[in-house]
């Protein structure tokens, strides 16, 4: 799972994800987002330029999530470390 906000920011802002982006986003091993890549396939998230890729918002959708919804988070969240920094 990331844990750097910059690199999390970079992840959300690619319009699409390869195995490689899932593990770093949610944190798991290369079977497991392969697992997930080839079930957002099958639910029409793939992009018809190549099979190793799939949309980004539909990954998120799977996870009851959007790319918006995740940037309002992470904005909340530096902002609150940004607080703490100064304290």
């Amino acid at each position: 799972m990331v844990t750097n906000i910059k690199e999390t920011l970079v992840l959300l802002s690619k319009p699409v994800w390869t195995y490689k982006e899932i593990m770093k986003y949610f944190g798991c091993k290369r079977t497991k987002a392969n697992q997930i890549r080839l079930f957002v396939i099958e639910q029409g998230g793939g992009v018809q330029y190549g099979k190793q890729f799939v949309k980004t918002d539909d990954c998120l959708r799977l996870y009851g999530t959007s790319r918006d919804d995740e940037i309002a988070k992470l904005s909340v969240l530096s902002s609150v470390e940004e607080k703490n920094e100064e304290v």
